[in-house]
């Protein structure tokens, strides 16, 4: 379950996100398990937003790339030093422990 908040209201959501729900950065995302939080961070659009799990927030800083298999019908020979590469990496997130700021770039 995920629930998105900002100032004015509150609302849950057991799909997914819509445009209308995260337009302001004043929204803070409460998520309850670890593959809700690990998913937040592999969206470009989630960037600089906030996100609280278990108590603790998080904000992304750079956002994930999952890996992508070379496909051959993407118009490009199946050839490694023809195709392009994309190199996969995993989100980047800061977050605050008193007066330290953490970066956190594994959550294993």
């Amino acid at each position: 379950m995920i629930a998105y908040m900002n100032d004015d209201t509150a609302k849950t959501d057991n799909t997914s996100k819509t445009e209308d729900t995260l337009e302001t950065d004043s929204e803070v995302l409460i998520v309850t398990s670890k593959n809700e939080l690990l998913s937040f961070g592999y969206i470009y659009d989630n960037i600089g937003k906030e996100v609280v799990y278990e108590g603790q927030t998080y904000s992304l800083s750079k956002h994930g790339i999952r890996y992508i298999y070379p496909l051959m019908f993407l118009g490009f020979p199946a050839s490694p030093s023809i195709c392009p590469a994309i190199k996969p990496r995993k989100p980047v997130w800061k977050t605050t422990l008193g007066e330290l700021t953490l970066i956190i770039s594994d959550i294993p």
